[in-house]
């Protein structure tokens, strides 16, 4: 009788270990396949919203002897997208938010302007660099900027590249770490500066964004 309970233990706790290590498999697995499975992005829409951090430049007009600078300025923004290879989508984004900035006259006076904003937006291609739900990803894109305050209110395009990773957490949800650089030229009032190096800001950028994918 002894022994017959106890070889029902027996194998009870053999049956309950090899339950466990199949668990264990199937939930490293899943871990692995939440990672680095291979995944289709072909065919889907997206949204998505979050927010970026720029780091402030100086605009130098050295044919008058001004300049304005940007300090360094969070914005908040949302956008829409539309993977039409497994490797490649474009997206359309808006983004904005308040900034100051420092504006030094042909006299070297410096005024405060504490009520300026931001406005901008950008046209990006983007290269995800793996077929898999965890990759790097490489931006580049056309866009524009508006600088408006009380005395000021000006639009200049943009040039942008960055570089990054996404993490397409389920099917539906993605969330998207990218870094990068975006050009653009301001014109002092005038458009006489437009691609001739006068005036050019070189903003770095770092954004952060959730996404739900359709």
């Amino acid at each position: 009788m002894r022994k017959s309970a106890s070889k029902r233990r027996m194998r009870t706790s053999i049956c309950l270990g090899v339950l466990a290590l199949t668990a264990a498999s199937s939930l490293c697995q899943a871990d692995s396949d939440l990672w680095t499975g291979e995944y289709s992005r072909k065919g889907n829409w997206e949204v998505y919203a979050g927010g970026q951090y720029l780091a402030g430049d100086t605009a130098n007009f050295s044919d008058t002897g001004s300049s304005l600078k940007l300090d360094d300025a969070f914005t908040g923004g949302a956008g829409f997208g539309y993977h039409f290879l497994d490797y490649l989508s474009i997206d359309v984004e808006l983004f904005g938010g308040p900034i100051r900035l420092t504006r030094r006259d042909i006299f070297s006076s410096t005024t405060r302007i504490d009520d300026a904003t931001l406005f901008g937006g950008n046209v990006n291609i983007n290269y995800n660099v793996l077929k898999k739900r965890f990759s790097p990803v490489i931006t580049a894109g056309l866009g524009f900027r508006n600088y408006s305050a009380s005395d000021l209110n000006e639009t200049d395009p943009a040039v942008n590249v960055g570089a990054g990773l996404r993490w397409d957490i389920t099917d539906r949800f993605f969330i998207k770490a990218i870094g990068g650089v975006t050009w653009t030229e301001l014109q002092n009032e005038n458009f006489y500066n437009l691609f001739s190096g006068q005036g050019s800001i070189l903003m770095k950028s770092a954004s952060l964004s959730v996404g739900y994918k359709f």
